[in-house]
């Protein structure tokens, strides 16, 4: 029961202090502390103010099921000050009293004029029962003369109990196009920080959220985005888990998901694709840091640390990022192609001390959606282990996949373990496979490199400039740096020239101890392999011929060796012998009109001597 002291401030609140502004607007200004113990409606034709340093506390209802809020139908102007925040808060905080799980509090708005600056929200510290959202957007057809909303959120803090599963801040836009800024934003011990559910909008709208932190959140960003192109700008944010929770009597010490996103399908997906943007940002024992399904995905210069799938997407691009500590078995970036074209690219990454594979594909089958291509290119990947299962580091293999291209360039593996090889690439459609400049350095593996050719004859592989050093398996014998199995008819030979086998210990006048080694390198195939030439040193950029040794033909028995490549006279072929030919012929030519030139320029000056001396 409320005292009287309360009763009175809650009627004295209700009816406000009203000023007629005009003939149909009213202002109710609070300016002292407020209880509410029922919902309080401000009306279309009124406007909210709440003055810096006012707390407004909702009082626990004894009603089953009964919610207590304030529904904003009119306008809102609640904008604190960095001393005199406005504060939203629960009963029980300031009585001490238990606080009952039917109630349920919070504010809404339906109308997009407000302004809600420096305000707190905190929660019961005992409860965890709660549904409502803090503060709840409900926005449809809105839009005035075809100008898009300016919606702004801005230092607002919303702390929950020990863990409750309420939702921080709740948006439902529908028939709108808006610009939605969130900025130094702290959502601390909470279910859900930031709800979006977005349908039948119109399209180029932009969410932005900047300078935010999640803190004990278990979903902190998660939106169902519905028919419109919109893009999600989120920079400079915090992403972490810090304290141990019970969630219904289980133990729980990291979160559920960072970013997470579902994409409607639409008749035309292309046209209304959802584009996220996610930039120096960091991700703290969070399961699923970015998991995304329909969109185009931007993900630059953030931290990973302690995950499951750090991110899951199609159409991504993935650069300059840290991933460190994933979950066993767990794949760092999970490849998804479910609705659009897409291509993946992945390069200037750091991956450190995982524990399960950097890249696997996955699919659903959507014929009219393809994935194009992946690019793995810049990346290091040191101190890890692709986990029990044995999955490779880079796993693309899957039956029905669509991928036309892979490259792997510039890449270096350092000291890593897995049972299978470090990248797989098992694909039936793949036409272009590129890997050049990549070091395996030190590791464990079965092979460095598995690649399944079907029908090699219909596309084009390109293996060289790559370095090869101390690779063994998992039994400590030296293993394949290079294995290719080939299937289907073709007629194309497989170039694995220009590469550096790690021969330079060994004596180049030794030229069957050279054959036998890089022969053990690579597993046993067809008479069409080509190894010639390869590097002697680990300089796989110098192209000198005395850094480069004569390769060999596998399966043959006498091997034609030289201790460098140095081309001579037999060795040339025709089109060298053409070259030759017409260069001389070329010198020639201009040698013969240089004399003519000349000859006729001396002519016409003794020509011109002779007739001046006649005068």
């Amino acid at each position: 029961m409320l005292n009287k002291e309360a009763i009175c401030v809650l009627i004295l609140v209700i009816l406000g202090v009203t000023l007629c502004t005009s003939q149909d607007t009213k202002t109710i200004e609070w300016n002292e502390n407020v209880l509410l113990n029922e919902t309080v409606t401000i009306p279309k034709d009124t406007h909210l103010i709440i003055k810096p340093g006012v707390v407004v506390t909702f009082v626990s209802s004894r009603i089953e099921n009964e919610s207590v809020k304030l529904l904003i139908h009119g306008s809102l102007t609640a904008n604190g000050t960095n001393d005199l925040p406005i504060i939203f808060q629960s009963y029980n905080i300031i009585t001490n009293t238990p606080f009952y799980k039917t109630n349920v509090w919070g504010i809404v708005i339906t109308n997009p004029n407000f302004n809600i600056y420096n305000c707190k929200f905190i929660k019961d510290i005992t409860n965890s029962s709660y549904t409502n959202p803090s503060l709840s957007l409900q926005l449809t057809n809105n839009v005035v003369d075809n100008n898009p909303l300016n919606i702004i959120l801005k230092d607002i803090e919303i702390i929950g109990g020990g863990y409750s599963n309420g939702v921080g801040i709740e948006l439902l836009l529908a028939n709108n196009t808006f610009y939605l800024f969130m900025e130094n934003i702290l959502f601390k011990n909470v279910g859900g920080g930031i709800k979006m559910n977005i349908v039948n909008i119109l399209p180029n709208n932009i969410i932005a959220i900047n300078n935010c932190t999640f803190q004990t959140v278990l979903s902190s960003i998660s939106a169902l985005f519905g028919k419109a192109k919109t893009q999600i700008e989120i920079e400079n944010s915090r992403f972490s888990f810090t304290e141990e929770i019970y969630v219904e009597g289980n133990k729980v010490d990291r979160g559920y998901f960072g970013v997470y996103c579902v994409f409607e399908v639409s008749e035309n997906p292309v046209a209304n694709i959802l584009i996220v943007d996610i930039s120096q940002c960091s991700f703290d024992s969070i399961d699923n840091p970015i998991d995304l399904v329909g969109q185009r995905l931007y993900a630059m210069n953030s931290n990973f640390t302690n995950y499951n799938n750090a991110v899951t997407g199609s159409a991504m691009s993935i650069a300059g990022n840290t991933f460190k500590k994933s979950s066993s078995d767990f794949a760092t970036i999970v490849a998804l192609s479910p609705y659009i074209s897409s291509s993946m690219v992945v390069m200037k990454n750091t991956f450190l001390d995982l524990s399960g594979p950097v890249i696997v594909t996955n699919h659903i089958i959507y014929p009219q959606f393809l994935f194009k291509s992946i690019s793995f290119s810049q990346n290091i990947i040191m101190n890890s282990n692709c986990g029990p299962s044995g999955i490779p580091f880079i796993n693309i293999k899957e039956k029905y996949l669509t991928l036309t291209q892979f490259r792997s360039n510039d890449n270096q593996f350092y000291n890593n373990y897995c049972q299978s090889s470090m990248i797989l690439v098992d694909s039936p459609t793949a036409v272009l496979f590129f890997s050049s400049k990549n070091k395996f350095i030190e590791n464990i593996a079965n092979n460095a490199v598995f690649v399944n050719l079907n029908n090699i004859d219909r596309r084009q592989f390109s293996f060289e400039q790559n370095i090869f050093m101390n690779t063994h398996n998992i039994n400590g014998d030296p293993t394949h740096d290079v294995f290719i199995k080939v299937s289907g008819t073709n007629d194309s030979s497989i170039n694995l020239s220009h590469n550096y086998w790690g021969t330079s210990f060994l004596n180049n006048d030794n030229q069957l101890a050279i054959y036998n080694f890089i022969k053990g390198r690579v597993n046993q195939l067809s008479d069409k392999v080509q190894l010639i030439p390869y590097f002697l040193s680990e300089d796989v950029n110098n192209y000198n011929s005395s850094n480069l040794g004569y390769g060999v033909v596998a399966n043959s028995s006498i091997p034609t060796l030289s201790s460098s490549y140095k081309p001579n006279d037999n060795d040339m072929d025709l089109q060298t012998i053409l070259i030759i030919f017409f260069s001389v012929v070329g010198g020639f030519f201009v040698f013969f009109s240089i004399f003519i030139v000349i000859g006729s320029c001396y002519k016409l000056l003794v020509v011109n001597r002779a007739q001046y001396q006649q005068v």
